[in-house]
């Protein structure tokens, strides 16, 4: 999901649709490093013309976490485990979803 989310706001911002001043970077709460996306987000995000070919997994860190303004999770039990793991960023995280017009708070897995 992550993976997705962070290849589709750089796709928006080649096509000028998003701010190119914005940083983005993908990391899992329990991610296994340099573990390529799952085959059917894959074939998801490839169908909605998003290639996740040359992503690798990155596990969250205190540094890599530090150098964001803003941190998203996509549903309770990330918030929970970063909560647990990270309670200093408690006031830059949030769901992924406020960015939505619409829908349910919690992403699911594809």
């Amino acid at each position: 999901r992550s993976a997705f989310a962070e290849a589709y706001l750089r796709h928006l911002q080649a096509s000028g649709e998003a701010p190119s001043h914005l940083q983005v970077a993908s990391a899992g709460v329990r991610a296994y490093p340099l573990e390529r996306a799952e085959p059917a987000a894959r074939r998801v995000a490839q169908s909605l013309g998003i290639s996740l070919d040359h992503h690798r997994a990155t596990p969250t860190s205190a540094d890599l976490l530090a150098a964001f303004d803003r941190v998203y999770f996509m549903d309770r039990l990330n918030q929970e485990i970063l909560a647990e793991d990270f309670p200093h960023l408690a006031s830059k995280a949030d769901f992924l979803s406020v960015w939505l017009d619409e829908g349910p708070l919690e992403i699911d897995d594809p």
